[in-house]
């Protein structure tokens, strides 16, 4: 069992046979991390963020891989948008070297948080309009981030910035979650963000169809029944 159809192609190039390989994507119990209304969201207070402005959130791990330069990148680029606001929630071992660029490039909307407990994941996707998924190119190729499921579970569009020919960027586009850009590419992430700006409407289809995809895909009682399934298929030949 794995949990992509990355990981799957992965195993099948290294010999092992297809019909022995099952996928069971990563789960997110629904119950646990759900959508919080803009009016029930304590964050807005607790970090003085403005309820009426166009919030883009990452939430996570602070590392070479996760490529925070292309947000800080793009943050830049969309300075001109005073409403555009950037929120870093995280910690890891190039915090201060991010932290120092984002000094460095005077970057007035956007602000950095400390990562927060699991038990408040629903506040901070909920606080984004949009929440962004990065990684440095190359390092997508066999990697599905387990945040993907906890921001459609909030009914938060996602703006990627991950490897083409991924898992990740056929079930955005396949299933209309947000919009996918190129590993590395700032200019394509300002864009991205600055079209679901601009099109409001927009994102209330995008949030429908996260909540929709978690339901019907990516729900606890979904996921371990395919493992139930499989095991059962398996003591019964």
């Amino acid at each position: 069992i794995v949990i992509s159809e990355d990981m799957k192609n992965n195993i099948v190039r290294k010999g092992v046979p297809e019909d022995k390989i099952t996928v069971i994507r990563n789960w997110v119990d629904i119950e646990s991390i759900h959508p919080i209304n803009k009016t029930e969201n304590y964050l807005y207070e607790k970090f003085k963020v403005n309820r009426n402005n166009f919030n883009v959130v990452y939430a996570g791990n602070l590392g070479y891989a996760q490529n925070i330069e292309v947000i800080l990148q793009a943050a830049k680029k969309l300075q001109t948008y005073p409403d555009i606001q950037f929120f870093i929630f995280g910690k890891g071992n190039q915090e201060e070297q991010y932290k120092k660029a984002a000094e460095e490039l005077q970057l007035s909307n956007l602000r950095f948080f400390p990562l927060q407990p699991y038990s408040e994941v629903s506040y901070v996707y909920s606080l984004a309009d949009v929440s962004i998924v990065s990684c440095k190119k190359g390092f997508g190729e066999s990697a599905m981030p387990s945040k993907v499921w906890s921001i459609l579970a909030t009914g938060t569009p996602i703006v990627a910035s991950f490897d083409k020919g991924t898992e990740l960027e056929f079930l955005i586009n396949k299933n209309n979650l947000g919009l996918f850009g190129d590993a590395d590419d700032a200019d394509v992430m300002a864009q991205n963000i600055l079209q679901l700006y601009n099109n409001r409407d927009d994102m209330t289809q995008l949030s429908d169809n996260a909540l929709n995809y978690v339901i019907n895909t990516s729900s606890r009682q979904t996921a371990t029944k395919k493992y139930i399934d499989v095991i059962k298929a398996i003591v019964l030949k």
